[in-house]
């Protein structure tokens, strides 16, 4: 295998500049349609498939239309008098001819089932001319009385109602969806007109929880996700100490999230609850694949190389791991997708997909790009904050293994050198305070024998 991806990796290294134009205009095309990625909050998403609740729900949709209603409320104490009415009437006759519209239930349409010669027929409770309506206390009996109205349309107090509206859709999917977002806009663009001015309206039901639920993942995605990409890069910034490497470690992460928004977008996946938690998770595998590449490239430039001989050894050294790596690691979240639910299933195609991108991006483009620009990267810190605080931890390494404890007890040298071995490896040559450790154990053992 690591002549495959050597020889791989060869080819890549004799066109760099065709290599970068390749993924630089894949990600820009893909970034310009990440932010359409539509959003879906349909209970098929997180219900098991197959499952005898998902069979009963399709099975209600397909007899009695869409459970999706959306419910507007408002307050009026001359409700039940003829202003009042009329008020309910003109909103139910308004909500009624916005498209997608199937029904619109209300005070204005209730009806109690009453008996004549030729059989039962529905009898409205509220009169075609409002002026022949019955007294209020006696609407508000006649209303009380029926189970439909109950409660469901007019409080207690007879100054509450509700009118439901329910969007033509009979089925899931992602039409219906966007037909119950169209009804709702509408819905909220009739109760703003003027002659509804001065009534304070109230909405509920599916459509409008769903639409709110996806304003504030919106909302949270444009915070948290500027800020965790702020930190990232801070840490890019204190870790790798060099403008440059800095600002393509920070490329390869926004092109691994371009790349994964935009296929999302491109092939129709809606974004759900449950793969909101992608950009994330994607930002901390793309920094793993770039600080390897970036930090193996620094520490080869500070020991002298050239940088197109260290962009080569880095290669030799981080390209078979990192693929192994990014395997496994692809196999783990792909397994997800034997997932009965279809939102677990996405999440792991689609952090597998993330998982394989930021390898391309960070392990080709990467070197690709090192070429091209050809940074110094720097040299590591022999002393500031990171130094010192490193040496601090080896100071306190060899303090264990030189203190009269730890010479009765051996393993505890043995286990403290174990852990700060990569700290004692930070730069070329040992540091003063960590050679200490190794002396102590020397001696130990010499007097041991």
């Amino acid at each position: 295998m690591r002549a495959l991806l050597e020889r791989f990796a060869d080819a890549v290294r004799r066109r760099p500049r065709a290599v970068l134009a390749v993924l630089g205009g894949a990600s820009l095309a893909l970034a310009a349609a990440a932010p359409f990625t539509r959003w879906d909050s349909d209970p098929e998403l997180i219900a098991l498939e197959g499952s005898p609740e998902l069979r009963a729900y399709r099975d209600y949709l397909s007899r009695f239309g869409s459970d999706e209603l959306i419910v507007v409320a408002f307050e009026r104490t001359d409700l039940l008098e003829p202003p009042g009415l009329a008020q309910v009437r003109s909103l139910t006759e308004a909500l009624r001819e916005l498209p997608g519209v199937e029904s619109v239930s209300s005070l204005d349409t209730a009806y109690r089932v009453e008996f004549g010669p030729f059989g039962p027929f529905a009898s409205p409770l509220v009169p075609d001319a409002l002026e022949d309506a019955p007294p209020a206390a006696e609407l508000k009996a006649a209303l009380r009385a029926l189970p439909m109205t109950r409660d469901a349309m007019l409080d207690a107090s007879g100054t509450v109602t509700t009118l439901a509206i329910q969007p033509r859709a009979r089925a899931l999917g992602a039409e219906e969806r966007s037909l119950q977002r169209d009804v709702l806009e509408g819905a909220l663009a009739v109760l703003a007109r003027p002659e509804y001015r001065g009534t304070e309206f109230h909405l509920a039901g599916s459509p409008v929880f769903n639409r709110e639920l996806e304003r504030l993942n919106a909302r949270d995605n444009a915070l948290f996700t500027p800020v965790a990409f702020a930190v990232v890069a801070l840490m890019l910034a204190a870790a790798l100490r060099d403008r440059t490497l800095v600002l393509l470690a920070v490329g390869c992460v926004l092109a691994t999230l371009a790349w994964v928004r935009g296929l999302m977008t491109l092939l129709d996946v809606p974004q759900s609850t449950t793969t909101s938690l992608l950009p994330p998770l994607l930002m901390v595998l793309a920094v793993s694949v770039a600080i390897h590449v970036l930090a193996r490239y620094r520490l080869e430039r500070s020991g002298g190389a050239e940088p197109l001989a260290a962009v080569q050894r880095t290669e030799r050294a981080v390209l078979l791991p990192a693929s192994l790596t990014a395997a496994t690691t692809a196999l783990g979240f792909g397994s997800l997708a034997t997932s009965p639910i279809p939102s677990i299933r996405t999440f792991g195609l689609f952090a597998a997909l993330g998982v394989l991108a930021s390898l391309v991006l960070g392990a080709v483009g990467l070197p690709a790009a090192l070429r091209v620009l050809r940074p110094d990267g720097g040299s590591l810190p022999a002393s500031g904050p990171v130094a010192v605080g490193l040496d601090g931890v080896s100071s306190g390494i060899a303090r264990e293994c030189t203190s009269g404890s730890a010479r009765g007890r051996p393993w505890r040298c043995a286990c403290s050198r174990a852990a700060g071995a990569p700290l004692h490896r930070r730069r070329r040559g040992t540091s003063p305070r960590a050679s200490r450790c190794a002396a102590a154990d020397r001696s130990r053992r010499g007097s041991a024998r």
